[in-house]
């Protein structure tokens, strides 16, 4: 059970940390979709190449978000492969394993469902902001981007 509850754990705390650098990208100017998309690829290592990545390749504290993000993600699925075997094994009646599945997937599901509710995300995500506003360093603006200029145009002061 204990290895149940650690993968349980383990799920919600790969969600969370994924809900902080979306967050924590965003205060760097990056629009919700694409922060979203790019904290998961980089907590996955999936990796996708596309023109937001260079963006958070020429921009320094996304970069160092997403390389923060990349190391964690390798740290927890291997932990979370490893609570998901020791729950599958530990024990050896039928029963058992037929009631640790039930939780498994009934935890997950309810996991999924209460980081897919409006209200924990606007919770969660002010519950970061309030704790992100000391470190200014996030809200350097990336004005090219914003603004969408093109590549003969630039803006002067």
């Amino acid at each position: 059970m204990v290895a149940l509850i650690s993968f349980l754990g383990i799920l919600f705390l790969s969600l969370t940390i994924v809900r902080i650098a979306t967050v924590m990208l965003r205060l760097t100017g990056l629009s919700k979709d694409i922060a979203q998309f790019q904290a998961r690829s980089a907590f996955t290592t999936t990796g996708f190449t596309a023109q937001e990545s260079e963006n958070i390749m020429n921009h320094p504290m996304r970069r160092k978000i997403i390389q923060n993000l990349m190391v964690m993600g390798n740290v927890g699925f291997v932990s979370f492969v490893s609570s998901l075997v020791l729950t599958m094994l530990s024990g050896n009646e039928t029963v058992h394993l037929l009631l640790r599945l039930v939780i498994l997937v009934g935890g997950s599901l309810l996991l999924f469902i209460m980081s897919r509710l409006p209200f924990f995300d606007s919770l969660i995500s002010w519950v970061i902001r309030n704790a992100l506003k000391k470190d200014i360093r996030l809200y350097r603006k990336d004005y090219e981007n914003l603004l969408s200029l093109a590549r003969d145009f630039e803006v002067i002061k």
